[in-house]
C-alpha cells in the first residue's frame, strides 16, 4: 500500500460489520452501472467521504468511465469533460495499490484541478481487480470531519474493493447472459421465418402452381370462349399470387429490412390489383453498392415508374424487375411480355427516368426484349455509375 498520511484516528475493528453491510447494499442488483454506482456511495459513506467516484479503465491504461457522486450537474458542466485519467487518477491505475495522501497538490502526480472544480485536499484510492484484471479503481475525497483519511479507512476500502469485484463480476456475467439471450432470441426468430418461407415454397406455392397447371389443360380443351377468357383470368390471378409469395418470401428472409425489401415493396404496391404478374430479382451486393439514400431512392422511383408503365401500356401478362450491382454501375432492368416499343420508339413516362439518371451520369436504354418474337416485350434499362 502506498501510505503516504500516517496520522488520524484508528478505526476500530467494529467497522469490519460496516463493510459488509456496505458490500451487501452494493451487491443488490445485477445491472452493471448501478452496480458501479452503489459501490461509489457505498464507499463514500464507509469512510464519511464527501466526493467519490469510480473510474473504469480501458485497455489502453486511461479512463473509459468516470461515475462520479458530490457534485451536482451545474458544477460538473461548468468543469466540463471528465477525467481521462492523467495525474494521480492515472497513478493509481498504473500501481493497481491503494494510495492515501494527505494534500493531493504535494503528491508528485498531481496535474491540478481544472477550472471551476471544488477544491479536494485528501484523498483515498483503491484498485478493483476483477478477475484478475483492472476492472477501474475507487477515488475519495474530502473526509466529511475535515480531517485525513486514516490508515483504517485505507484498510476498510481496500477490503471493501476486493469484495466488490465479485458483484461486478456478477453482473458482468448477467450482462452477458442477457446479451447472448437477446441474440439466441433473435436466432430463434430468424429461424422461424426462415421455416415459415420454406413452407410458402414447398407447399403452398407448389400448390397454386399445380392448380394453374391443373387449369391450363383445362382451357386447351375449353370450347367456349368466355369460358376461355375466364380461365385466363383465373391463372393469370394465381401467377400473380405466387410472385406476392416468392416477394414475402424474400421479405422473411431478409427481415424485412434494407434495400431489396424497399424495392420488392415498391413493385408489389404499383401491380397489386392490375393484369401483370411481377417478379423482382436481384445480382450483386446491392445492399453495399447503395449507400447513399439519395440512390436509394432514385432507384425505387425508377422501379416504380417503370413498372407503372408496363402496367399501364405493355399489353402484357408479365413484368420482371432485376437489380443489378456490377463492378462500376448500379443497374435497374425492367422487362415485359407485351407488344413491344411503339412506333417512334418511345415510351410515355420515361423522361423522368432520363433525367434521374443524367443527374448521376448516367443513362436511359429502351430496348425490346426479344426481337423475334411475336410479341417482342420492352426492356428498360436504367443505369449509373456505382458510388466510390
Amino acid at each position: 500500500m502506498t501510505d503516504e498520511q500516517p496520522t488520524g484516528t484508528q478505526r476500530p475493528d467494529t467497522d469490519l460489520q460496516d463493510i459488509l453491510s456496505a458490500v451487501m447494499v452494493v451487491a443488490q442488483g445485477l445491472d452493471l452501472p448501478a452496480t458501479v454506482r452503489r459501490i461509489v456511495t457505498s464507499a463514500m459513506a464507509l469512510v464519511d467521504a464527501r466526493y467519490g467516484a469510480v473510474g473504469v479503465s480501458s485497455d489502453d491504461g486511461s479512463l473509459e468511465e468516470f461515475i462520479y457522486v458530490g457534485i451536482d450537474a451545474e458544477t460538473a458542466a461548468r468543469i466540463g469533460d471528465p477525467p481521462c485519467g492523467r495525474g494521480l487518477l492515472g497513478h493509481l491505475l498504473e500501481v493497481q495499490q491503494p494510495v492515501r495522501i494527505a494534500e493531493l497538490s504535494e503528491h508528485p502526480s498531481s496535474v491540478g484541478f481544472p477550472p471551476n472544480h471544488p477544491p479536494m485536499h485528501s484523498f483515498l484510492g483503491a484498485p478493483i481487480i476483477v478477475g484478475g484484471e483492472l476492472f477501474g479503481c475507487i477515488y475519495l475525497s474530502e473526509k466529511a470531519d475535515g480531517l485525513a483519511f486514516t490508515a483504517s479507512d485505507a484498510k476498510a476500502i481496500e477490503i471493501f474493493a476486493a469484495a466488490t469485484a465479485v458483484a461486478i463480476d456478477n453482473a458482468q456475467m448477467h450482462s452477458a447472459a442477457m446479451r447472448q439471450q437477446e441474440r439466441l432470441g433473435e436466432l430463434q426468430v430468424i429461424e422461424e421465418r426462415e421455416r415459415i418461407g420454406r413452407d410458402l415454397h414447398d407447399h403452398v406455392i407448389q400448390r397454386i402452381f399445380a392448380a394453374g397447371l391443373g387449369l391450363q389443360v383445362a382451357r386447351s380443351t375449353a370450347e367456349d370462349e368466355p369460358v376461355r377468357e375466364r380461365l385466363d383470368s383465373v391463372i393469370g390471378e394465381l401467377d400473380r399470387t405466387i410472385a406476392d409469395i416468392r416477394s414475402t418470401i424474400f421479405e422473411l428472409s431478409t427481415g424485412q429490412s434494407g434495400l431489396r425489401t424497399r424495392l420488392v415493396r415498391a413493385v408489389r404496391a404499383v401491380a397489386h390489383g392490375g393484369d401483370l404478374s411481377a417478379d423482382v430479382g436481384f445480382s450483386g451486393p446491392v445492399e453495399s453498392a447503395v449507400s447513399d439514400d439519395a440512390l436509394a431512392r432514385d432507384l425505387e422511383a425508377v422501379v416504380t415508374e417503370s413498372v407503372s408503365n408496363a402496367m399501364r401500356h405493355s399489353g402484357g401478362t408479365r413484368v420482371s424487375v432485376t437489380v443489378i450491382a456490377g463492378g462500376d454501375a448500379v443497374t435497374v432492368e425492367v422487362a415485359d411480355d407485351g407488344s413491344g416499343i411503339p412506333d417512334g420508339g418511345r415510351r410515355s413516362g420515361l423522361r423522368n427516368l432520363a433525367t434521374r439518371a443524367e443527374l448521376r451520369g448516367g443513362t436511359v436504354e429502351l430496348l425490346p426484349a426479344d426481337a423475334n418474337a411475336e410479341r417482342p416485350g420492352t426492356v428498360v434499362r436504367w443505369s449509373v455509375p456505382r458510388e466510390s
